[in-house]
């Protein structure tokens, strides 16, 4: 886990995952994010992998 993140990190890491598009080359543009893109194409979030979000959250639901 990236140490520059803490104390934004979850406390528990080994139950969360983080699902990022690494392929933005403009990431990350700040360590909290901006309201606005400043490339004014917000791919970091738009281009993400929903799907991979969808079966870890269907994976907790299972356990639980």
């Amino acid at each position: 886990l990236p140490i520059c993140m803490y104390p934004y990190m979850p406390e528990h890491p080994e139950r969360s995952i983080i699902i990022q598009n690494k392929d933005v080359n403009c990431r990350p543009c700040s360590k909290l994010g901006h309201a606005t893109c400043p490339k004014n194409h917000f791919k970091c979030m738009l281009d993400l992998d929903f799907k991979a979000l969808k079966d870890y959250v269907k994976t907790l639901s299972q356990q639980a």
